[in-house]
């Protein structure tokens, strides 16, 4: 006979098996990394991105933006030293700055100051943009330093910031631009002084300094008649000061350099047009320059023969690099050098010859070099990876290197010879200050 009576529980629960252990375990670990997917991904995406020498300067700040500490990853971005990570360093920061909250950590504010005199002209601009809006303490002393430099386009970024300053504090640097070599300098000084005295110079910022870019020179030419106007405007300028000057208070500008937010050059090995390599760190102990630029882009090939000149001045003291770009493709389909007609013929017929071949542009450079003698390394950037490590994105973009490796000028955009002359005088006599700006 079976029994019925039911058997009592002894208490133990029944055993999990290592399979089913091995399985709970693997769903709490793709629970956990589901749950904090984005933190990886985020955290993969900065390294990665920070690793590399020559991202864009748009997926720089994406990084940032996506980032789940922005804050922080704009500090890591700024501190790598690199040239793109520093600009969408900035333009993040700007953001952050700007945006209805303005809640800017303190950090960030920092290292928008500092940025008021970086070497790279885009970002020393869009740090100065910020401290307009802020309407900042030292902004009159900032906007001083800026125009004393020899670069008249950073000259003219510091007339453009005495707009946001009082009067009192304006006129006296305003006065200092009524005797700039530059044209356009000059005027917006006088425009500054009549709009604070209500005084009339007789000149006008639109007939007077609205030159225009020379497609063969690359450089900005200004319209029949403008320096005698800016003379008789500026000795009207300078008899109304001398009447006034003990009514303002003159100020020393602030310092031009921090030392800490200076960006560090790249390295790089290539092979110039006529075979040999070619390495920044040989240019260790000398001021460097490197040239990006491209066959077509108006006044390049002039800015080439101004290099020359430059070179025989400053002798061994000067390594200049000119790195090519005419390999890159472009918006429309071809790559530098090549005429509009075949780049619109091979839109309508597939069929049509390609862009012209490696092997066919370094011939054609190594043509040129000859025909123009050219005394300095001349490199075709095949794949942009040395116009990558500089943001070369528009040419012709200049960059000058201490001997220390700092890299202590970037802009874009052509300048005249004596300019060039006074920016390597300049990097080649100073050294970096070691303490950063109060």
């Amino acid at each position: 006979m079976i029994s019925t009576v039911p058997q009592k529980s002894s208490g133990v629960p029944p055993k999990i098996s290592t399979r089913m252990r091995f399985l709970l375990f693997a769903l709490l670990a793709a629970l956990s990394l589901l749950a904090f997917r984005r933190q990886i991904a985020g955290s993969v995406l900065k390294h990665g991105m920070l690793r590399n020498d020559s991202p864009t300067v748009g997926s720089v700040e994406d990084m940032i933006g996506t980032s789940s500490n922005p804050y922080e990853a704009v500090l890591e971005a700024w501190n790598s030293g690199k040239i793109a990570h520093r600009e969408g360093a900035m333009l993040a920061a700007r953001k952050f700055a700007l945006s209805p909250k303005n809640d800017v950590p303190v950090q960030i504010q920092s290292l928008i100051e500092e940025a008021a005199f970086d070497p790279d002209l885009d970002v020393r601009e869009n740090a100065l943009v910020v401290l307009r809006q802020q309407r900042h303490l030292h902004l009159a002393q900032w906007a001083a330093a800026q125009v004393s430099d020899c670069d008249p386009e950073i000259r003219l970024l510091g007339a453009e910031t005495l707009r946001w300053i009082d009067s009192k504090t304006g006129v006296p640097i305003a006065v200092r631009l009524l005797d700039d070599s530059d044209p356009r300098v000059v005027v917006r000084g006088l425009t500054l002084l009549g709009k604070w005295t209500h005084q009339s110079f007789g000149v006008k910022l639109t007939e007077v300094a609205a030159g225009v870019t020379d497609e063969k020179t690359g450089l900005v030419e200004f319209r029949p008649g403008s320096e005698e106007k800016c003379k008789a405007g500026v000795t009207l300028a300078k008899t109304w000061w001398a009447e006034h000057r003990m009514e303002y208070d003159s100020m020393a500008p602030a310092q031009s350099y921090n030392a800490n937010s200076l960006p560090r050059r790249e390295e790089f090995t290539a092979s110039t047009i006529d075979g040999r390599q070619a390495k920044l760190s040989d240019a260790r102990g000398t001021t460097a320059l490197l040239y990006f630029w491209s066959t077509p882009e108006g006044g390049c090939l002039n800015e080439l023969e101004d290099l020359m000149t430059l070179k025989a001045k400053f002798g061994n003291a000067l390594t200049i690099f000119a790195v090519c770009l005419d390999n890159v493709p472009d918006s429309d389909g071809g790559v530098a050098g090549e005429d509009d007609e075949a780049i619109h013929q091979r839109k309508l017929d597939p069929h049509a010859p390609p862009p012209p071949s490696v092997g066919a542009l370094r011939e054609r450079l190594a043509q040129m070099v000859r025909d123009k003698s050219l005394s300095f390394p001349v490199i075709l950037d095949e794949n942009f990876s040395i116009g990558g490590m500089f943001n070369a994105t528009t040419v012709p973009t200049t960059v000058i290197v201490d001997a220390e490796g700092h890299v202590r000028r970037r802009f874009t955009g052509r300048r005249r010879l004596p300019i060039l002359e006074a920016m390597v005088a300049e990097t080649s006599l100073s050294v970096p200050q070691t303490t950063p700006l109060k």
